[in-house]
C-alpha cells in the first residue's frame, strides 16, 4: 500500500516537474532573446559611439589647428611690436599698408593717444598681416585678426576678408570676455581664451580665440582671431541625424550647429568627466560629451533614442512573437503529455491502491492464518495476524520439518503435529516464485 501510494505521489510530482521543465525551457528561450537583443543594442551603441568619436576627432583637429595659428600670430605680433623696457617704441617698415584705426571698446576708452604711439608698430604688423592674408589666411579660413591694448582697451581690426561686422554683438561679446579675462586668477590670466557666438543662420557660427601678447614680461595687448565655423567643422556626415552642441566651461550652451530643436540641457555628470558616453535623464537621447583642449570648451553629440532603436524594433517584435509562440507550444505539449501519460497513470495507481487495500482487509479479517513462505529457508514473507501467531508457536525444528514437507510433497493439504502436541491443518500451493 505504501509502495502504491508513493508511486502515485511520484506520478503527481513528475507531473508538476514536467510543467516546471516546460516553464524552464520557456524562460531559457526568453532569456536568450533578451540577451540577443541586449547584445544587438550594445553593438548599435558601439557603432554610434564610433561615429561620435570620428566627429569629435574632426572637432579636435579644428580647435588644435586654430590654437596653432594663434601661436604663430602671437609670435609674429611679439616680434613686430618692438619694446624697450616694456614700453612700445615706433619702428616699422617703409612699405605702406592699410593701418587699422583703434576703436574704443568701452565708452571711457581714449584711443587717440594709443593710435599715435602704436602707429609705426601697427604699420609693420599690418604689412605682415596683408602678406599673411594673401598667402595663408585662406587655408585657415580666418575672417579677421584684432589687437586690443591692455591699458585703455582699444581695438584695432585687421580685416582679412570683406565680411560685414555685427558691431553691437561683437563688442558685447568682447566686453564680457575681456572682463572675465581681467578678473580671472593670475594663473588663468596668462592662458588663451576661446568662445563661440551664433551666426546669422542655423548651423553657422563664429569662433573666437584670444591670447595675451607680452613684451619684456609685460602684458602689452590681447591678440584675437575670428573664424567662421560650420557644421562640417565639427561633424562628419554619417547614417545618423545627430545633434551637435558646444558648451562652455560652466555647461552653458554656446551654439547648436544642427538647429535650436537639437539643444540639450547639460548634465552635472558631464562636467566632471573629460569624456562621457551614455543616456540622458529619462533615456531620451544617447550622447557623447568630450572636452576640446586646449580650450575650455566641450562638445556634445546627441542622437534620439528612437534612432538608436530604429534597427532593433523589428528584432524586439520578432523576439516577443517567438516567445509567445514558444510558450503556447510548450504549454500545449505539456497539457497533451499530461492527458495521455500522467493522468491515466495516476488513475491506474489509484485503482491499484484501492484493490490492495481491499485485498489486505480480506486477508486480515480471514478466520484462518494466511502467509507466504520462502521455500528456500522457510522465512515468512507476508502473513496476517492469525498466521503470525501460529508461526510463533512453532519451534525451529518444527519450521524446518514443515518446510521440508511443503517442499517435498505436491498435495495441497497436510496434517501436522507440532512438538507441543498442537495439531495444524495446512493447505498450501506452490507458486512460480520459489
Amino acid at each position: 500500500m505504501k509502495y502504491l501510494a508513493s508511486f502515485r505521489t511520484t506520478l503527481k510530482a513528475s507531473r508538476y516537474m514536467f510543467r516546471a521543465l516546460a516553464l524552464v525551457l520557456w524562460l531559457l528561450i526568453a532569456f536568450s532573446s533578451v540577451f540577443y537583443i541586449v547584445n544587438a543594442l550594445h553593438q548599435r551603441e558601439s557603432e554610434i559611439r564610433q561615429e561620435f568619436n570620428l566627429s569629435s576627432d574632426q572637432a579636435q583637429r579644428f580647435i588644435q589647428r586654430t590654437s596653432d595659428v594663434m601661436k604663430e600670430l602671437k609670435y609674429i605680433a611679439e616680434n613686430r611690436l618692438s619694446a624697450e623696457n616694456g614700453v612700445l617704441s615706433p619702428r616699422g617698415r617703409e612699405t605702406q599698408a592699410d593701418v587699422p584705426v583703434f576703436e574704443p571698446l568701452f565708452a571711457d576708452s581714449d584711443c587717440s593717444a594709443m593710435s599715435n604711439t602704436w602707429r609705426v608698430s601697427l604699420e609693420s604688423l599690418a604689412w605682415f598681416m596683408r602678406y599673411w592674408r594673401d598667402n595663408f589666411s585662406a587655408a585657415y579660413d580666418l575672417n579677421r585678426v584684432f589687437l586690443i591694448g591692455s591699458d585703455n582697451l582699444c581695438m584695432a581690426n585687421f580685416g582679412l576678408r570683406d565680411m560685414p561686422v555685427e558691431r553691437d554683438t561683437a563688442l558685447k561679446a568682447l566686453h564680457e570676455r575681456i572682463n572675465k579675462y581681467r578678473n580671472a586668477p593670475q594663473d588663468d590670466s596668462g592662458s588663451n581664451l576661446y568662445w563661440i557666438s551664433e551666426g546669422p543662420r542655423p548651423g553657422v557660427g563664429y569662433f573666437y580665440a584670444l591670447t595675451p601678447v607680452y613684451l619684456a614680461n609685460r602684458l602689452q595687448a590681447l591678440l584675437g582671431v575670428e573664424q567662421t565655423i560650420r557644421m562640417e567643422n565639427f561633424f562628419l556626415p554619417g547614417t545618423l541625424p545627430m545633434g551637435v552642441t558646444i558648451l562652455d566651461e560652466n555647461g552653458h550652451t554656446l551654439i547648436s550647429l544642427t538647429g535650436p530643436e537639437s539643444k540639450i540641457k547639460s548634465d552635472p555628470r558631464w562636467m566632471q568627466e573629460r569624456s562621457w558616453f551614455g543616456y540622458t535623464e529619462g533615456f531620451r537621447e544617447l550622447v557623447l560629451k568630450k572636452n576640446l583642449p586646449p580650450s575650455s570648451l566641450s562638445i556634445v553629440y546627441s542622437v534620439p533614442v528612437d534612432k538608436v532603436l530604429e534597427r532593433i524594433r523589428m528584432l524586439i517584435l520578432n523576439a516577443i512573437l517567438l516567445n509567445v509562440l514558444a510558450g503556447a507550444a510548450l504549454f500545449t505539449l505539456a497539457r497533451m503529455y499530461e492527458r495521455r501519460i500522467f493522468i491515466p497513470a495516476e488513475s491506474d495507481a489509484l485503482r491499484l491502491e484501492e484493490h490492495e487495500q481491499f485485498n489486505r482487509k480480506i486477508v486480515a479479517s480471514a478466520p484462518v492464518g494466511i502467509c507466504i513462505l520462502r521455500t528456500a529457508d522457510g522465512v515468512n514473507i507476508l502473513s496476517n495476524e492469525l498466521a503470525h501467531t501460529y508461526l510463533n508457536m512453532l519451534t525451529h525444528e518444527d519450521r524446518q520439518r514443515l518446510t521440508q514437507i511443503i517442499c517435498g510433497q505436491q498435495v495441497n493439504f497436510v496434517d501436522v503435529l507440532t512438538s507441543n502436541n498442537t495439531n495444524l491443518q495446512i493447505s498450501f500451493v506452490h507458486s512460480r516464485y520459489r
